[in-house]
């Protein structure tokens, strides 16, 4: 049976779902424990969500993307809503080398 920390019963849609994999390994290599992991790719896949309801692409994820994205986020969660919490996805997609940096 699977848990609600099991990082495969996270789904993705949207634009982010090609990255999920590597998102994935990426966690493993860095030994996040299954239920951190989770928590991880439910952060991702929130965004991938948010990115498709606006019509967005990997491609146009920037600072002030994100910044939006963490706005709406904090109306409704408790959690996941800063640019840390972001970093691993953000470290993983070729897209925002750029805002890595910055954060």
């Amino acid at each position: 049976m699977h848990s609600v920390s099991d990082p495969s019963r996270v789904r993705f849609t949207g634009p982010l779902e090609p990255l999920t994999a590597g998102l994935v390994a990426e966690l493993a290599v860095l030994g996040f424990a299954s239920t951190s992991a989770a928590d991880q790719l439910r952060l991702a896949a929130h965004l991938s969500r948010w990115l498709q309801a606006r019509g967005l692409t990997v491609g146009e994820l920037t600072g002030p993307v994100i910044d939006a994205f963490l706005v709406d986020r904090r109306r409704d969660y408790t959690s996941g809503y800063s640019t840390r919490a972001l970093r691993v996805f953000l470290l993983r997609t070729t897209a925002s080398q750029a805002l890595t940096e910055r954060y």
